[in-house]
């Protein structure tokens, strides 16, 4: 459903186990095209210390233009990358661009830091719903919310609503513009 889709998703010491593996099985299944990426090697999930995900590319050699949408799991994935201005600028272009951005839980401060909430529609974990309100968004507790190429998501047991609406989102694209239908 999703051949030739390219995803990239976001990994850091202490990512949440969950939101990053479901979402890259779901996009597997769906034959997209991964790509984590990271500032180190490899990571250890912190639950599952056997657990290990490679990282396919550190943060510096990417752009907007390789991949259809972005995925950024919570966990401490989300604070780590506040203060990297790559991350920050590769948001900010990919939203620029209409690219699908995913963010789940804790994700949306990423969002935040790289200024794309103002005036959006935006669920998260509760815990920074008034980070995100104080930004300039409107927080909704709802499992999953899209505005226009943002999709946000509130906590585990809400992957899986979270990877439909990727998934659908994705598969909808214009190809030719890069602008989900």
């Amino acid at each position: 459903m999703l051949c030739g889709k390219r995803v990239v998703i976001l990994a850091e010491e202490g990512f949440e186990d969950l939101e990053l593996y479901e979402s890259l099985r779901a996009m597997r299944d769906m034959n997209a095209r991964i790509t984590i990426i990271g500032s180190i090697p490899k990571y250890y999930d912190n639950r599952w210390p056997v657990t290990m995900i490679k990282i396919d590319l550190n943060n510096l050699q990417l752009t907007a233009q390789d991949f259809d949408a972005i995925i950024i799991p919570g966990g401490n994935t989300p604070e780590k990358l506040r203060s990297c201005q790559g991350i920050l600028k590769l948001l900010q272009d990919a939203d620029r661009k209409n690219k699908i951005i995913a963010a789940i839980s804790r994700g949306p401060l990423l969002l935040i830091d790289a200024k794309l909430v103002n005036g959006r529609h935006l669920t998260s974990w509760p815990s920074i719903a008034m980070d995100l309100v104080n930004a300039g968004a409107t927080w909704i507790n709802s499992p999953v919310v899209r505005d226009k190429n943002l999709i946000t998501s509130r906590k585990p047991v809400d992957i899986p609503k979270f990877n439909k609406e990727i998934i659908h989102t994705l598969a909808r694209i214009d190809s030719i513009n890069g602008v989900p239908g």
